[in-house]
């Protein structure tokens, strides 16, 4: 039933908020190829949905936040019926969409609407023709008879009231106002307005309105303004005119511009021509647009059309491929947007433009275009890295001696996101982080010290180990590694596992992202993996004549999907895997089927046992559950696992695992009951929740209890501040050991970035990649 039909909080003093933006961020932000702008087309699949949920929760959260209310869009401004028939949909098609787009709204209301933050389910509906260009127009009475079908629909759902955004002529308004009135739902109109302050057919803002009231008896409840800049308008806007009263809303543009001179704009300055060497001068060119695909100069297509018919039909079977659309926005745009690597940089899509067009076009110079090619396919395997080149290895010469840059030298070369950061989000991430490396920190001195020895002297803060010469707060293995990770998913922007081990060799062979610039206290099974993984580089490098330094930066789609990255003997089941967790489910949490997936896999890479693949799963799910705003004792539930189920894709947790699930860790007597906090990975998992079960709401208490239970002490205090920190949030974690914390700008940095690029991510359809697809062929 709807629940403010009748009255419509946003008629009342209170400031009311609304979404907007949405086909923007799909297209430009998200590239996806939106049919005809149809928004509604993503929830199709199982990722849009969840994208479509998250992205409009976002608004909810801000307007939570600051007590204010919120009009909740649909995104069915084309799910009517022409516009779905264009897109492939069939007529029965427009009820299901638009009942499920309205579903997904009351999902985030009733998650989110609080008594000082009202939430208003708003259905949208847009013009049947084009809200730019109308070359057609309907009779009121052709109006009302269309857009009944989709009104009527809606009238039967949940939603509080519909708006008509981007109108562009009276007689549709008049049309839909009629239509909503007949089934008893409350509409507004939106016209959209031109730089000459009318609309696209010609009439005024003001007599638009004053048509539609006197047609309509005013039926419609307020009107809006939408996809216009308020210059546009303002100047028409008399206080005290009756028509001006009846606007209540405006969802204006940011830029002056009209559409037609943004589309020039961008075009003419995200234009380069192909060949890449720009020196060489051409009568005809491949022509590519960057943020699209790449595209054919019109000449171009002439030409191959009249020459070669099927060859030209293959290109544009390719230009269709959503594969290749994937592969051109996240690989090979990012290459084409710098300048600087335009001449030496190619990727696999440019490859196969080449070899259509190329040597045709320029076959009177042959040997120019066997050389390109030669250039191109050698760049086409090794790419440098663009951005956050400071998280790469760097080194610097002390006199005579070459030396890693360690993490708290960095803070030169580091720098934050230039986009807006969620402080509360941050706080969490940012305690998870913070929390991890101050349990490493707290039991480095003693480690592998018996439970006996410490209740005798047991630890109460930060000490020096000048065995291994650490200072008071500096970390070991656990928070390097996390370290390691962390920048692989922000530089790679992605679950890249290939990524991942090359960052730890690092670590392994060169000190990469540790406290004293050498590596340490490394396991055995976790040094066997990388010995591995550095073996099949050796190989791979032979096979396919690559340096192999430059192998540490392979982006070539093939030999990434074929390089096996599961480098574990069989049975390694050592903590080393859940110690370096929290990057993956904080930077993932949006997506909690694919945070747990990763999360197994971040560990399955180097600890192949299936109980260290199910923890890494199990203690994800908690982190991601946490930051999804769940209770403490909601994370103990004995049921939590049967509760969350679906996050593990149909995937059941080892019985080991299980058993600490039902909440085997709740041991009131700890080591007396059975707790330790040894090497083995379900050992650890379980004295990491004993201690947050047994905390008291009280950081500083259940990290030292994690660090007096003795044995890997380090490690088990590690994971413990993983889900602690991520619970209590940096704010709360105790304030002398915060400022004691090795390299903690840095870290806060690594916060921030994985806050922003973990926000910005999202699953690929229909798999993250190939790489990943094969990847889970091996896991399930």
């Amino acid at each position: 039933m709807a629940k403010y039909r009748n009255a419509l909080p946003q008629l009342s003093d209170k400031f009311f908020i609304t979404t907007g933006g949405l086909e923007t961020a799909l297209v430009y932000r998200e590239h996806v190829e939106l049919p005809c702008f149809a928004s509604f087309d993503v929830l199709k699949t199982e990722a849009g949905y969840e994208w479509m949920k998250n992205y409009l929760s976002m608004f909810a959260n801000v307007a939570r936040k600051y007590d204010v209310g919120l009009i909740l869009e649909s995104p069915t401004w084309r799910a009517s019926p022409d516009w779905m028939r264009k897109i492939g949909y069939a007529d029965q098609d427009v009820a299901t969409v638009n009942r499920k787009a309205i579903e997904l709204l009351c999902d985030i209301r009733k998650e989110y609407e609080t008594e000082n933050c009202p939430i208003v389910i708003n259905a949208c509906v847009g013009p049947r023709g084009d809200a730019y260009n109308p070359t057609t127009k309907m009779s009121i009475e052709e109006a009302q008879a269309y857009h009944a079908t989709q009104i009527g629909i809606i009238s039967q759902t949940n939603a509080d009231m519909i708006t008509a955004l981007a109108i562009n002529y009276p007689e549709e308004a008049i049309g839909i106002a009629k239509a909503a009135k007949a089934v008893s739902i409350p509409v507004v109109i939106s016209f959209i307005v031109g730089a000459n302050d009318r609309l696209p057919a010609g009439h005024t803002l003001k007599e638009a309105i004053e048509t539609v009231d006197n047609a309509t008896q005013n039926s419609p409840i307020y009107y809006m303004i939408n996809c216009t800049h308020p210059s546009n308008f303002e100047h028409v806007l008399i206080p005290g005119e009756a028509w001006v009263s009846r606007i209540h809303s405006v969802k204006g543009n940011a830029s002056k511009k009209s559409h037609a001179e943004l589309e020039k704009k961008q075009f003419q300055q995200r234009t380069i021509l192909f060949p890449l060497d720009k020196s060489t001068h051409y009568d005809k060119y491949l022509k590519i647009v960057l943020g699209d695909l790449p595209t054919i100069d019109e000449r171009l297509l002439n030409f191959i059309e009249n020459k070669y018919p099927r060859r030209l039909q293959s290109i544009r079977c390719i230009s269709e491929s959503r594969n290749v659309r994937k592969i051109y926005s996240n690989h090979i745009f990012p290459i084409l947007s710098d300048d600087s690597q335009w001449s030496t940089k190619s990727d696999a899509i440019l490859i196969v433009y080449v070899i259509f067009i190329y040597k045709d076009l320029y076959s009177p110079q042959p040997d120019h275009f066997a050389n390109e090619m030669k250039t191109l396919k050698n760049t086409l395997i090794i790419k440098t890295r663009q951005d956050k080149k400071w998280l790469d290895r760097q080194y610097y010469y002390d006199g005579r001696d070459k030396r890693i840059v360690k993490p708290d030298e960095l803070e030169d070369m580091m720098e934050d996101p230039s986009g807006s950061i969620d402080e509360e989000l941050l706080n969490r991430i940012h305690g998870s982080m913070i929390g991890m490396a101050l349990g490493d920190a707290l039991g480095a001195h003693v480690e592998f010290r018996t439970h006996a020895y410490l209740v005798k002297h047991p630890v109460t803060d930060f000490q020096e180990d000048e065995a291994r010469g650490l200072k008071k707060g500096q970390s070991t293995d656990a928070t390097s590694m996390a370290l390691c990770l962390a920048n692989s998913l922000i530089a790679r922007r992605h679950f890249n596992p290939y990524d991942q081990l090359v960052r730890y060799k690092w670590w392994y062979k060169n000190g990469y992202m540790t406290s004293t610039g050498r590596c340490f206290d490394i396991g055995e099974n976790t040094s066997q993996s990388f010995d591995e993984f550095q073996r099949r580089q050796e190989s791979l490098a032979k096979d396919h004549q690559i340096p192999l330094e430059q192998l540490d930066f392979l982006s070539d789609y093939h030999l990434l999907a074929n390089f096996n990255v599961d480098c574990s003997k069989i049975g390694a089941a050592g903590n080393g895997a859940l110690m370096r967790l929290a990057p993956v489910p904080l930077f993932f949490h949006k997506w909690p089927i694919h945070a747990v997936e990763f999360s197994g896999r971040s560990g399955q890479i180097t600890h192949g046992d299936p109980k260290a693949y199910d923890a890494c799963r199990y203690y994800g799910a908690l982190i991601v559950a946490t930051l999804r705003g769940e209770s403490k004792e909601q994370l103990l539930d004995n049921e939590f696992y049967v509760k969350h189920k679906p996050w593990f894709n149909g995937k059941r947790l080892h019985t080991d695992i299980e058993a600490i699930a039902k909440g085997s860790y709740k041991q009131r007597q700890g080591y007396d009951g059975g707790i330790r906090g040894n090497g083995y990975i379900v050992n650890t998992l379980q004295a990491a929740l004993w201690a947050f079960w047994a905390d008291e709401n009280n950081f500083e208490k259940g990290v030292l209890a994690a660090v007096n239970l003795g044995d890997d002490t380090d490690t088990t205090a590690a994971i413990y501040g993983q889900l602690a920190g991520v619970y209590y949030g940096f704010k709360k974690l105790p304030e002398n050991w915060r400022d004691q914390v090795y390299a903690k700008d840095f870290i806060k940095c690594v916060s921030k970035w994985i806050v922003y690029e973990g926000n910005q991510w999202q699953p690929e359809e229909p798999t993250h990649s190939t790489q990943q697809s094969k990847i889970n062929q091996k896991t399930n």
